[in-house]
């Protein structure tokens, strides 16, 4: 019913399925969202807990929804997102009327109740979701206008889900798997840096997904390892590293910024971004980072036929005008960053200091950690996921082999742009 209902609302054919977790995590991804319903106490095994865990790193988000308000199932599912994401907490999502499950199509100030919503968040997007007072009793009996709150609020949590873009038909997916006759003639290792106060490891996900998309489309072998800083463990192994971080003041302890500084001033390229965008990491990386590798320029912005931003085939045609002829290529940032960048959605936005006479640190204040994951969601500050994984993957070439020589860079077409073109699920998985 509800499917339906929703469909005819957003002028959409939407499918839904049954599965359960025997199912491959593949094709749980068949959907963006995987519904759990129950009125006891549910219990998953370490297996099953894994592949959840995979199938919300992948992009996913988990819907619970408490049949007759059970207090058993509302406990359990608690439990159950706890352990899944130790490091984050449900909360009540009631008190942030902007938040896109009350406005995303359906407006809550309409609603004579507002129902509650309990969510998880990575600080960049809502992975695990519970609606304890049971909504889909209305769906079951079809009181779309009498409750119309009771669908409106899962139709506005299914948009932000796919970002209010086309659904996928069956076969399509943006999940991307090694392909294992493809023969990597490049091998880099990205340390991934954790410091003492900060998320510093908001998607893992995605650094499965961008490995997978550089053996196939770059022949790079990419590897990642969790470095912590100050630990001295930071040394000439790797060439680049990560950093990133979401709602937490970004400040660095005194040996965390001088291992962080003898590595880059080795040699060491640093890329950061802030996952999810506009955030607290984002607002105070600079002040930091700047202290630390002092530029009169106080960075500037890498244009988007530079090398470092087209070392792997990659994102300037989402910023290039095309070809005579060509077809026009996809907006380079998503939906949600558009309306903020108020017309510099037309460039790239990354930043680099410069060190010893070279581009040494990349800063991104727009989200590049959540496009590598590959799922549209909205709400995110960003690129889109085709955009994020180019950008990375071009500059993380561009700082194990340096700038390519200028016959080699060359456009690329619009298609190959869309390699491992990003579109969200239709429908959503239900498991019981």
């Amino acid at each position: 019913n509800l499917a339906r209902w929703l469909g005819e609302q957003s002028e959409r054919e939407l499918n839904w399925q049954i599965v359960n977790l025997a199912a491959a995590v593949e094709d749980l991804h068949d959907a963006p969202i995987l519904y759990i319903a129950g009125n006891e106490t549910i219990t998953f095994g370490d297996a099953e807990l894994s592949k959840l865990r995979e199938y919300v790193e992948g992009g996913g988000m988990i819907l619970g929804n408490a049949d007759c308000t059970s207090p058993l199932f509302i406990s359990s599912f608690k439990k159950l997102a706890t352990k899944l994401f130790p490091a984050y907490e449900m909360r009540s999502i009631v008190g942030e009327p902007n938040h896109p499950f009350f406005k995303e199509q359906f407006s809550s100030l309409d609603w004579k109740v507002k129902p509650e919503v309990l969510s998880m968040s990575n600080g960049s997007r809502e992975l695990i979701v519970l609606l304890p007072q049971d909504p889909s009793k209305g769906w079951h009996v079809r009181s779309f206008k009498l409750h119309p709150e009771l669908s409106q609020v899962v139709a506005n949590i299914y948009l932000y889900s796919i970002d209010q873009v086309k659904g996928l038909t069956k076969g399509e997916t943006y999940i991307v798997r090694a392909n294992p006759a493809s023969k990597a003639s490049e091998k880099v290792a990205v340390a991934r840096l954790e410091y003492s106060d900060g998320n510093w490891d908001p998607e893992p996900g995605g650094w499965r997904r961008l490995a997978a998309v550089m053996n196939n489309e770059n022949n790079t072998k990419l590897t990642t390892e969790r470095v912590k800083l100050g630990s001295g463990k930071l040394n000439n192994n790797f060439k680049v590293a990560h950093l990133t971080g979401t709602t937490n003041k970004f400040i660095l302890k005194a040996p965390e910024q001088a291992d962080l500084v003898k590595w880059v001033q080795g040699g060491g390229t640093l890329i950061v971004d802030s996952c999810g965008g506009g955030n607290a990491f984002s607002n105070s990386v600079d002040a930091e980072l700047t202290k630390l590798f002092p530029d009169p320029t106080g960075g500037t912005l890498v244009k988007a036929d530079d090398p470092a931003l087209a070392s792997a085939g990659g994102a300037a045609p989402a910023f290039l005008p095309p070809a005579e002829g060509a077809p026009k290529p996809p907006p380079a940032y998503r939906r949600f960053a558009r309306k903020l960048l108020a017309g510099g959605d037309k460039t790239p936005q990354i930043r680099a200091l410069d060190v010893k006479g070279r581009k040494a640190v990349f800063i991104s204040h727009e989200d590049l950690s959540t496009g590598l994951v590959g799922q549209p969601v909205d709400g995110v500050n960003g690129y889109t996921p085709e955009t994020a994984t180019k950008l990375m993957a071009s500059m993380i070439i561009y700082a194990t082999k340096g700038p390519a020589p200028a016959a080699e860079v060359k456009p690329v077409a619009p298609a190959a742009v869309e390699g491992t073109k990003t579109t969200p699920a239709a429908g959503s998985a239900a498991a019981k």
